[in-house]
């Protein structure tokens, strides 16, 4: 996403100069107090107050990783009259609010949102991936301009390339993909009760790709109580789920998240399915890209956590339906088009109305040097 955000913007303003602050892992790693993320975190911290002390660029666009960064810069640019924008991926802090909260230390979270709700302010704009962080963002920050710009892949040449399905017909059996990680941010119940309810049209198997050993014994354990079967395989690059796809002849790709977890995260494992043409279950709340792909498209199914038990029955029912499958199918092009319009060019665009003008510098934040691509 970086290189193409740069180069969006170097062609709408040939004269900028961009400066791109990076951190020094090579891509994500999760773990929380590591060494190396706590390493990673003080050197952008520092990296970012001297690029903007001592080279004072016209702009800033800062990302929200390492965790707290987007403050950090917010504070050096109110202090040396500098503005700038923040790209709201994960809704730190307030992450780590709720986090407090969970642990009784609620005095702890209401200083870490007083001062996110002083430094937002700050911002000429802030950059949402969906409406759900929007929201949070205008409850924080209501006089601030507010963007909503879903993420892109690395490679946005071909927004839609559908694997092939060995036939039309219906083999009388389900089989379900979840593609990525499961934590905190998720919650399972619903998707075991949905096993359950499925396991009871036929023979169901679950498919669990690049989940961590944890995630796997978690989805194995829902998967044995609903009696489904449950298949694991390692993370595979974005490119290779197509072929990953294909072969396992999967009918529908899981999406989870945690109502708490609405408007702090944007799940992006609905892009792989996307691109692939695999129609998908959406368990979660409201107004995020995967919620919008299922209902305004009408590309899949969606369910709150505190779905009633007729509501995952009636679900479960549609899922086994081939033709309401295909149709979902099918109207996942639709959707295809509309998301693959969001990239660098698109983003650009929406930010040129709050850069300065004219301007000569920017400096772009991120903290990893492939610029985060997702996954």
């Amino acid at each position: 996403m970086t290189s193409s955000l740069i180069e969006a913007l170097q062609e709408l303003r040939p004269d900028t100069s961009v400066h791109y602050i990076h951190g020094v892992l090579g891509e994500y790693q999760p773990g929380g107090f590591r060494p190396q993320r706590l390493a990673n975190l003080v050197w952008v911290y520092v990296a970012a107050a001297w690029e903007m002390a001592v080279r004072r660029p016209d702009f800033v666009f800062v990302r929200t990783s390492p965790p707290g960064a987007q403050l950090w810069v917010a504070l050096l640019g109110a202090l040396l009259h500098i503005p700038a924008g923040c790209w709201m991926m994960d809704y730190h802090p307030e992450i780590e609010a709720r986090a407090l909260e969970r642990m009784k230390l609620g005095w702890m979270a209401g200083w870490l949102r007083s001062i996110d709700a002083v430094l937002l302010q700050h911002f000429s704009v802030i950059v949402a991936l969906d409406h759900a962080i929007a929201n949070v963002c205008r409850q924080r920050a209501p006089k601030v301009p507010i963007i909503v710009h879903p993420t892109w892949g690395a490679d946005a040449s071909e927004t839609y390339f559908p694997y092939q399905r060995q036939s039309g017909e219906d083999r009388g059996m389900r089989r379900l993909v979840y593609a990525g990680n499961l934590g905190v941010t998720h919650d399972t119940r619903v998707l075991g009760e949905l096993l359950k309810a499925l396991r009871s049209g036929g023979e169901v198997e679950l498919v669990v790709i690049g989940a961590s050993k944890s995630a796997e014994r978690t989805l194995a354990s829902l998967c044995a109580n609903a009696k489904v079967v449950t298949r694991t395989f390692p993370r595979l690059p974005f490119s290779q789920l197509r072929d990953a796809f294909e072969q396992l002849g999967v009918d529908m790709g899981v999406v989870l998240l945690a109502d708490e977890s609405a408007g702090l995260v944007s799940p992006s494992k609905f892009a792989a399915y996307l691109k692939y043409g695999v129609p998908m279950v959406y368990i979660g709340p409201a107004n995020t890209n995967s919620h919008e792909i299922v209902t305004r498209f009408g590309a899949g199914f969606w369910l709150r956590n505190n779905s009633s038990s007729e509501e995952i029955q009636e679900t479960a029912r549609a899922i086994w339906q081939q033709e309401t499958l295909l149709t979902a199918g099918r109207r996942l092009q639709d959707a295809a088009t509309y998301f693959g319009g969001f990239n660098g060019k698109s983003l650009v665009q929406e930010l040129a109305d709050f850069l300065p003008l004219p301007f000569s510098s920017l400096t772009r934040m991120s903290d990893t040097r492939d610029g985060g691509e997702f996954h």
